[in-house]
């Protein structure tokens, strides 16, 4: 046959369904099937499309990983149990431990204590940071209720106080509290031996550099000095001490003469007798 024949008969030949694939799934059933097993993989993944996520004019690819990202971190802290809550030099015994948990948040990582839902939740960009702001939230409630007459509170407000004090020990960081001094005495050993101050009622201290004032490290053995300082109320232990100066040690304070004379004393009546009002 011609060329020109063969050609020309091949294209008035129909074309005819091919037969190598007997058995195949029909187009429309197998496009359901890939839909369907594309759907599980997003379930099962939470991949979605990226334009759900996508702002306008912006890539949604890095705004899709990030929110990955805080997913995975939220899930992979472990429950955080709570003893005590520390703010600073402040610190907040419970009655008993809490567990708090952390989750997704509006601003990365949250954490809750859901015994204190809804009203106390901590959020940050990190886990600490979610901690952090918990505990300051339920500190500066604590000293907003406290600065505040019972009786001028709301509502809410007593609602709040009445699940505090029922988690936290408020009695206790009521006796606690570190009272505000203000002492003289002497350091009567330094650097490179232990620091200790004698203070003017006799009593001997020894002080961590820790809690004092720069200038403390400029004193020496025998210098005397005042010092402004945070004292425990019932050990009468120095916490934190504020600012401290030399001053010039001229024999007796009237501290140390105040409480000689008080211990001298047998009995009240002892005292002299004052028309001034003590009470102002």
């Amino acid at each position: 046959m011609p060329l020109d024949q063969l050609e020309r008969a091949k294209a008035s030949t129909p074309n005819k369904p091919s037969t190598s694939h007997r058995g195949s799934m029909p187009r429309d059933r197998l496009e359901r099937a890939k839909g369907f097993v594309a759907e599980s993989l997003r379930h099962r993944f939470q991949v979605y499309p990226q334009e759900s996520m996508e702002p306008p004019g912006r890539s949604s690819k890095p705004d899709y990983l990030r929110r990955k990202l805080e997913r995975s971190k939220a899930r992979s802290f472990p429950p955080r149990p709570i003893r005590q809550i520390q703010v600073g030099r402040t610190t907040y015994v419970l009655n008993s431990p809490l567990i708090g948990v952390f989750q997704r948040g509006a601003k990365g990582i949250a954490f809750r204590v859901d015994e204190l839902l809804p009203h106390f939740v901590g959020e940050g960009a990190t886990a600490e940071g979610a901690y952090r702001e918990w505990c300051e939230h339920v500190h500066v409630f604590i000293q907003r209720m406290r600065a505040v007459s019972p009786s001028l509170r709301n509502e809410d407000e007593s609602v709040q106080w009445t699940m505090i004090c029922e988690y936290i020990d408020i009695d206790n960081y009521e006796r606690t509290q570190p009272i505000k001094v203000c002492r003289r005495g002497a350091v009567t050993s330094s650097w490179p031996h232990p620091w200790r101050i004698t203070w003017a009622d006799g009593s001997v201290e020894e002080i961590a550099l820790d809690i004092m004032p720069d200038e403390f490290g400029a004193f020496e053995t025998g210098d005397a000095l005042e010092a402004t300082l945070d004292q425990n109320p019932v050990s009468g232990k120095t916490l934190y001490v504020f600012s401290v100066k030399p001053i010039v040690a001229d024999g007796p304070s009237y501290e140390a003469g105040a409480i000689e004379f008080w211990r001298s004393l047998t009995q009240t009546e002892d005292l002299p007798e004052s028309h001034r009002d003590w009470t102002k």
